[in-house]
C-alpha cells in the first residue's frame, strides 16, 4: 500500500547544471545517468514523489531553493517529506523505506554522507521549521553537525542515522568509489569509468586491470568540492 502522508523531493538540478556547478568537464552522461538510477529507485518504493530542478526551485541560495521546496510538499498536505538528492550512486529502495519506518516513529532521519553533509533527510512537518532551515550552514563541513545539534539538544527529537555513503562533488570522489563500482547497474558503471577515462588515464588502467582480475566485461554494457551556491 502506498503510503499517501509521505513523499519523497528528488532536489537535483539537470545533468547540464550538475556539470558545470561540480566542475566536472565531461560529467552530462554521469549526471544524466545518476538522476534515472534516482528516480528509478524511488519509484521502486511506491512512494509518490516530485523532483525539483533548477528550473522549480525558488530562492536566491541554496538553503532558500531547498527549503522552499520542502514547504512546497507539505503545503500540498503532505506530513512526511523525504529529500534525496542525484549524486549518490549507492543510494537505494531500502534506505528510502528505512526512513519511512524512522518518520513512523516520530524520528528525523540522516543519510550521512562522508563530506559531512547528507544525503537523505527525511523529517515531519512538525518538525520543520522554514526560517531555521534557511539559517542552516548548507553546502558546508558543519551541517550534519549544526542539523544534530538543532534536534537533539534544542528539539529533542531523536534522529535515526542510516549508512553513511559517497556523494559525489568532485573527482576524488568518484575514484573512492572503486571498490562498489561493481554493485552498479550497467549504465552507471559505464558512466562512471567514462567520466574516470576523461580525467584520469593512469586511474582507467587500473580499473580496467581491476576487471580483468574480476573477468567483468565493462565496455560492452550499456565535501567536498562545492559551487558557492
Amino acid at each position: 500500500m502506498i503510503n499517501q502522508k509521505t513523499a519523497v523531493l528528488i532536489f537535483a538540478n539537470s545533468s547540464e547544471t550538475e556539470g558545470i556547478n561540480k566542475r566536472f568537464s565531461f560529467g552530462y552522461d554521469l549526471f544524466d545517468t545518476l538522476n534515472d538510477h534516482t528516480i528509478k529507485t524511488v519509484e521502486k518504493t511506491g512512494l509518490p514523489y516530485f523532483r525539483f530542478s533548477e528550473k522549480d526551485q525558488i530562492g536566491n541560495c541554496f538553503g532558500d531553493r531547498f527549503t522552499n521546496a520542502i514547504q512546497s510538499l507539505m503545503d500540498m498536505g503532505f506530513e512526511n517529506v523525504i529529500t534525496v538528492g542525484n549524486d549518490t550512486p549507492s543510494l537505494s529502495k531500502k534506505h528510502i523505506l528505512e526512513a519511512v519506518a524512522g518518520l513512523e516513529n516520530s524520528e528525523i532521519v540522516l543519510g550521512p554522507s562522508r563530506d559531512g553533509g547528507f544525503y537523505l533527510m527525511g523529517l515531519n512537518s512538525s518538525q520543520f521549521n522554514s526560517e531555521v532551515f534557511k539559517n542552516f550552514p548548507w553546502q558546508t563541513l558543519n551541517l550534519n553537525n549544526s542539523i544534530e545539534n538543532y534536534f537533539s539538544n534544542k528539539q529533542n527529537v531523536e534522529i535515526k542515522k542510516l549508512e553513511t555513503l559517497v556523494d559525489i562533488d568532485c573527482l576524488g570522489d568518484l575514484k573512492s568509489l572503486q571498490e562498489k563500482i561493481n554493485q552498479f547497474s550497467a549504465s552507471l558503471k559505464k558512466a562512471l569509468i567514462q567520466l574516470l577515462f576523461s580525467t584520469s588515464h593512469n586511474f582507467l588502467v587500473y580499473i580496467f586491470h581491476f576487471f580483468q582480475v574480476e573477468r567483468t566485461p565493462i565496455f560492452n554494457k550499456g565535501s567536498p568540492c562545492y559551487s558557492s551556491h
